[in-house]
């Protein structure tokens, strides 16, 4: 088992590759654009809008909207995009690796 530190320092280094690569903007890219397809961008905007509509608009800052809305938009993201997410991850390392 990695500790905290090796952990952190590993993070920062696929980030790293991820930046360097312009990987990080085509996975952002894809990720929008299924979110987008899949409907999952316009449910959380309803829910937003239900919460602003349900308190009042000058009732509410960003950051409560933000923490409301979090639980449930991170569970309602579609396992198949999750799962393609990890795989193109899983992918961009392997090629980092093989290329070394």
């Amino acid at each position: 088992m990695i500790g905290k530190e090796e952990e952190e320092r590993f993070r920062a280094f696929i980030n790293q590759q991820l930046a360097e690569s312009g990987e990080y903007d085509s996975l952002k890219q894809h990720l929008q654009q299924r979110l987008t397809e899949t409907g999952w961008v316009d449910r959380v905007q309803k829910r937003a809008k239900d919460i602003i509509r349900n308190k009042g608009i000058e009732n509410v800052t960003v950051g409560q909207l933000m923490n409301e809305t979090k639980g449930s938009a991170l569970a309602d993201v579609p396992p198949e995009i999750l799962t393609d997410i990890v795989s193109r991850l899983q992918e961009f390392m392997k090629q980092r690796v093989s290329d070394d």
